[in-house]
C-alpha cells in the first residue's frame, strides 16, 4: 500500500503542492508486517484535510489492512495537530472498512455512549456519496 500526501493552500484551488510519497506499510493477511516512511508530514495545522482512498478490489484482507493504515494516519495527523475532516472511500469498500473501524475501537454514535470532552473521530464517505457516518474512537 502507498500514503501519498498533498497539500492544497488555503484560499486556493489549483496551485496544490506535488503529491508525494508518505509512507508504505506492509501487511500480510491484513496485519502490519513493515513499513517505510518517505517523509514527514510538513502540513501547517491550521488546514484541514481529508484523507482519500483509491479504488481497488477490496477484499476483507484488504479492508483490515486499509482500516489499519487509516487509523496509524489519523493518529500521525492528530499527534501533529492537523486536522483531517473526512476520510473518502469508494462506496464498494464503505461497508467492509466501516466493519474493521471497530477492531480498533472506532463505533458509529449510535452504538456507544458518547462520553464529555475532546474525543477522536473519524467522518467516512463513501464515493459517489452514497453512506456517511462518524466513528468515534471508545476508550
Amino acid at each position: 500500500m502507498r500514503i501519498n500526501v498533498r497539500e492544497f493552500p488555503r484560499g486556493t484551488g489549483s496551485n496544490s503542492a506535488e503529491a508525494r510519497i508518505y509512507e508504505e506499510p506492509w501487511y500480510h493477511k491484513g496485519m502490519p508486517v513493515g513499513s517505510r516512511r518517505f517523509s514527514q508530514l510538513d502540513i501547517a495545522t491550521r488546514n484541514i484535510g481529508a484523507i482519500v482512498v483509491g479504488a481497488s478490489d477490496v477484499q476483507a484482507e484488504q479492508s483490515q489492512a486499509i482500516s489499519n493504515a487509516l487509523v496509524r494516519l489519523m493518529l500521525d495527523l492528530q499527534l501533529k495537530r492537523i486536522s483531517t475532516g473526512i476520510v473518502i472511500v469508494p462506496t464498494d469498500s464503505y461497508d467492509e472498512i466501516a466493519a474493521c473501524l471497530g477492531r480498533y475501537n472506532f463505533f458509529t454514535n449510535t452504538n456507544i455512549d458518547l462520553q464529555p470532552g475532546p474525543q477522536m473521530s473519524i467522518h467516512l464517505r463513501s464515493y459517489p456519496r452514497d453512506k456517511d457516518n462518524y466513528f468515534y474512537f471508545l476508550k
